[in-house]
């Protein structure tokens, strides 16, 4: 895995237990609602495709701009974290969880996203549970175009999740399940991709 640029460097001392936890508990996080064309032709092409389901694409802000996010990144804890967030919870009501903990699995881990346009040129190469996939190069041209126009081809300086929510009543528990978490190291942005279709 390479390693990501940072926008930090904090020479200071790891902080405390107590200082992340504190800082997960007060993490402020503003939603951003501006997006490129590209992001617009890959949702919709999605929709398309995942006729039963569909697609959500959410990003975040972290307000504060400061040395402790450097390690907020880092925390192995992130994704069981950033769940937890009132932000999050209020931002992303449509995952409906079951309980007020959302259970989340992390399934995979890059500190890249160099895989990121594959995956998603994969589900669109694919199709959904009930539709013919589109040409592999129209899928390949969507996925790389949203990659470069969203992130300007920064693949060291994103975080990538592939994770499974397990309490959400979203999605429909079957092979057209996605969720990734693109987590923005150098913007200190947060961004949250949930898919799903059914048969």
């Amino acid at each position: 895995m390479a390693n990501n640029v940072r926008k930090y460097n904090f020479s200071g001392d790891v902080p405390s237990k107590e200082t992340m936890e504190n800082s997960w508990n007060n993490l402020k996080l503003e939603k951003i609602n501006n997006w490129t064309e590209s992001t617009n032709i890959l949702k919709n092409e999605i929709k398309k495709l995942y006729l039963n389901g569909g697609i959500e694409i959410n990003r975040y802000k972290i307000i504060e701009n400061n040395p402790i996010n450097y390690f907020i990144f880092k925390d192995r804890c992130f994704v069981e974290n950033i769940y937890k967030n009132d932000a999050i919870l209020t931002g992303m009501a449509y995952l409906k969880f079951t309980d007020k903990s959302p259970k989340i699995i992390e399934k995979e881990f890059y500190t890249d996203i160099y895989l990121l346009a594959g995956y998603l040129a994969q589900i669109m190469g694919y199709g959904g549970a009930y539709t013919k996939g589109i040409p592999q190069k129209d899928s390949w041209r969507i996925a790389t175009e949203f990659v470069e126009n969203e992130f300007g081809n920064r693949f060291e300086e994103i975080n990538f999740y592939s994770v499974g929510i397990i309490n959400a009543d979203w999605f429909y528990d079957v092979a057209w399940d996605y969720s990734y978490i693109l987590a923005d190291t150098t913007n200190n942005e947060i961004m949250f991709m949930d898919i799903t279709d059914t048969d």
